[in-house]
């Protein structure tokens, strides 16, 4: 790929991306939590230290005690959390 379509393509995904406030309350499968941990395992880092962990919370009590965290509304429809701790 060209590298003036790369940066058209790039700045199309910025141009259209959103901040979600309303969640289905459906949980994530497993084939689409491994595709969003793979696309994060592969995201750069400082001399690729990764200096992350990622903990995926799919349970309804789980999703339920995370939700409690946060005094948002839209939160508490979310059934799946991945959260990311920086080392």
């Amino acid at each position: 790929m060209q590298t003036e379509n790369m940066y058209t393509e790039f700045m199309s995904i910025v141009r259209n991306r959103f901040s979600c406030r309303r969640y289905a309350g459906v949980p994530m499968t497993e084939e689409q939590i491994k595709s969003v941990l793979e696309a994060a395992r592969l995201a750069p880092s400082a001399c690729n230290l990764q200096p992350w962990l990622f903990y995926v919370a799919n349970t309804p009590e789980l999703s339920a005690e995370i939700a409690a965290t946060y005094d948002r509304p839209w939160i508490q429809s979310a059934a799946t959390f991945i959260i990311v701790c920086g080392d």
